[in-house]
């Protein structure tokens, strides 16, 4: 019910101005056309917004959405690749110690964030589908508030992760890394400061399929065909159920320019446009 006067007022805003819930225009992704990007500055310049910033509703329209319903289905996939991992791990996961999240009660291990649970399932998905015992050198599309690094740079070797994403999401992203975990190996980067770069492991959940199509074509020129693996959740491309896949990249180029892609059904399923994308799993 807190949520309900937020709720009505982006309704009656979209409506008044006859704007999409995504984005139309060839320079904001669908994340930027709402409150998100503006509202993230507070988190970053108060203290105190920050350290609640994961219940801000237009913040949690983005990136802390996943619900109870959805958590009990990321959990059920987390126990079917490594049952023993949360009972073990529990109490060392730390994505959960800042900016007061919605967690809840699960039978089999406990108060978490059903976020915290999304990410878990990619990271182990990520060691099931991958080779990845060196050290390796990731890049992400679209890191949030790093909770997708937080677990990754805890369970996996990792050289260097390279975080692709607005200025102020990166600033957020390393404020609330330092306040859990060492970022000695994060690297903030601009796609369009930055020259063709190889990876060992390309990682998008979500935020690739949701930009513009020229930005879309500089990450695939630069980024995504040079890394030798790739792991990246779509909700655009290759239906267009939802009204997201106008002026986005179509599933055919994608093929046309990745090497070995293969297209995966995303379990849990979490829109109707939804897949999964990957390329040089073992």
């Amino acid at each position: 019910m807190l949520d309900l006067p937020h709720r009505l007022k982006a309704i009656v805003s979209r409506r008044i101005s006859r704007r999409s819930k995504f984005s139309q225009s060839n320079d904001q992704s669908d994340s930027e056309i709402t409150r998100y990007s503006r509202t993230i500055w507070k988190f970053i310049e108060n203290e105190k917004t920050f350290n609640k910033f994961r219940r801000n509703f237009y913040y949690r329209q983005i990136l802390e959405h996943v619900d109870f319903k959805l958590g009990k289905d990321y959990l059920s996939k987390i126990q079917s690749i490594e049952p023993s991992f949360l009972p073990n791990n529990y109490n060392s996961i730390k994505n959960d110690k800042i900016g007061k999240p919605r967690r809840y009660q699960f039978r089999s291990c406990g108060s978490i964030s059903p976020t915290t649970l999304r990410y878990i399932s990619v990271m182990l998905e990520l060691k099931k589908l991958f080779d990845l015992k060196g050290p390796i050198k990731v890049a992400e599309i679209g890191i949030g508030y790093g909770g997708q690094f937080v677990l990754i740079n805890e369970f996996m070797n990792v050289e260097s992760y390279s975080a692709f994403d607005l200025p102020q999401v990166l600033e957020l992203s390393e404020k609330f890394i330092s306040s859990v975990s060492k970022t000695d190996n994060f690297v903030k980067k601009d796609i369009y400061n930055v020259e063709s770069e190889p990876f060992d492991l390309l990682i998008s959940n979500y935020a690739f399929s949701e930009l513009p199509i020229h930005i879309q074509r500089e990450y695939v020129e630069k980024i995504i065909s040079r890394a030798k693996m790739g792991y990246m959740i779509m909700n655009s491309g290759k239906t267009d159920l939802t009204g997201r896949s106008a002026g986005k990249i179509s599933l055919s180029e994608l093929q046309d320019s990745i090497t070995g892609l293969e297209v995966l059904q995303e379990i849990p399923l979490t829109g109707a446009d939804n897949y999964l994308l990957v390329w040089g799993r073992s």
